[in-house]
């Protein structure tokens, strides 16, 4: 049902990986991504984006060329 589904937003907020054994986001980012791809554009926030994998998670599969805005930790994608 998640995959079907025309998402219009997406949230990245989970799971922490603020400490060492956290696993961090980046599967959800990658989730993320996929899934906005597959339906209208859909505008992705992800969480935390402060810290080096967030951000490279972020860079690499949502794309620096979707970056609408960045507002503290919190970034802005377009995708689609």
């Amino acid at each position: 049902d998640v995959a079907d589904t025309p998402w219009d937003v997406i949230l990245v907020d989970a799971p922490r990986g603020s400490i060492w054994h956290r696993p961090g986001r980046m599967k959800s980012i990658y989730t993320a991504a996929v899934l906005a791809e597959r339906g209208a554009p859909t505008e992705v926030l992800v969480h935390d984006c402060n810290r080096t994998v967030e951000r490279e998670a972020s860079d690499r599969f949502l794309r620096p060329s979707r970056l609408v805005t960045q507002v503290h930790t919190m970034r802005h994608y377009r995708v689609g």
